[in-house]
């Protein structure tokens, strides 16, 4: 009995571990301030953002609704940190930041254009639903951000995430050009290319 009730223990334990390390697997790696500190200072490496802002930087936080991937408590930390950039400038430009529940494509681009939006923070979702993005940022030319490095397989330009034990900027230069962004060398040196080819 008591081998059976130390087996248990075991497959128990064993499927929490498994468990937690594949929920670790799809969440954020690197935290929502940190990100937002790493952010900032990508966006003061783009040479053409202050061209296409119109005097105010806007950043869009795109969620999905009932979508599994996002936390409620890791949406409203997403949120809370990019707010503390309002008011702050890049070359001029004040920040600010707006929230974007992504319904339906039409909905979405109706609010992507009415709000101005320069530069769209993806939120974590399902793979599947960040490609379509990606397509309607890339005509519009509006730079894509994720903190999910597994988003940089559906062509956003950006994710900050880890590289071992160090928070990193993984570009996708290709992307990152046909949104209209462009990076000096010294910058490109400190990112880790990505190609989703």
């Amino acid at each position: 009995m008591r081998r059976v009730l130390s087996l248990l223990v075991l497959l128990i334990g064993g499927i929490g571990v498994f468990t937690s390390q594949s929920l670790f697997a799809e969440r954020m790696q690197v935290s929502a301030s940190d990100q937002v500190n790493l952010i900032q200072k990508i966006l003061k490496q783009d040479r053409t953002i202050a061209k296409q802002s119109d005097g105010v930087i806007t950043i869009g936080l795109v969620y999905f609704t009932g979508d599994s991937r996002l936390v409620e408590a890791e949406k409203t930390e997403i949120i809370n940190a990019f707010h503390n950039l309002d008011g702050q400038t890049i070359k001029g430009k004040k920040i600010t930041s707006v929230e974007i529940k992504f319904d339906n494509m039409g909905s979405f681009q109706q609010e992507c254009a009415s709000k101005n939006v320069d530069i769209l923070y993806i939120m974590p979702a399902e793979k599947t639903k960040v490609r379509p993005i990606t397509q309607y940022t890339a005509q519009q030319k509006i730079l894509t951000i994720t903190g999910m490095i597994d988003h940089m397989t559906q062509w956003v330009s950006i994710a900050v995430s880890k590289a071992g034990d160090s928070n990193k900027i993984f570009l996708n230069l290709e992307q990152s050009k046909t949104e209209g962004a462009s990076f000096p060398a010294n910058f490109l040196k400190i990112t880790q290319m990505v190609s989703p080819n």
